[in-house]
């Protein structure tokens, strides 16, 4: 099985995990280790107890804010430690987190699931144009 674990500067991890519990429920494969005012000592001493509880039975999906940033070299030096057991995702986004949360339970390979998020990711990104036709008649949202 795999498990998700959420990273970034700040709250947005959790804000991003409670946005996925009010479209897709409550689950317990998903968890959050942001960085706060504590510093980073205290950062990675949350990351490493979560890395480490994760891998004794699953492997992980860790879904980063920001590549370069404190989450994601913390979690990428986990990565160098495990990489068979341990995927990164730089740039998470709702749309990937909503993918990959609701397949978590289909016993997909980490291969598999951390390539379904990249594209998952990758395809909600999208330039949205201007369209006179859907404008003139008035569409609703």
């Amino acid at each position: 099985m795999t498990q998700i674990l959420l990273v970034s500067h700040g709250d947005f991890c959790i804000g991003l995990l409670n946005s996925y519990k009010m479209i897709a429920g409550e689950t317990k494969k998903i968890k959050t280790v942001s960085l706060s005012d504590e510093g980073i000592g205290d950062f990675s001493k949350r990351l490493k107890r979560e890395v480490e509880v994760n891998l004794q039975t699953d492997d992980l999906l860790i879904f980063c804010d920001i590549k370069g940033g404190t989450p994601f070299n913390e979690a990428y030096n986990h990565f160098l430690n495990n990489p068979e057991r341990i995927r990164i995702i730089p740039g998470m986004n709702l749309p990937m987190l909503i993918e990959i949360g609701m397949q978590l339970e289909t016993n997909e390979s980490l291969d598999k699931l951390y390539d379904i998020a990249l594209d998952a990711g990758k395809i909600a990104i999208e330039r949205i144009e201007y369209e006179e036709e859907a404008a003139e008649n008035n569409l609703e949202f």
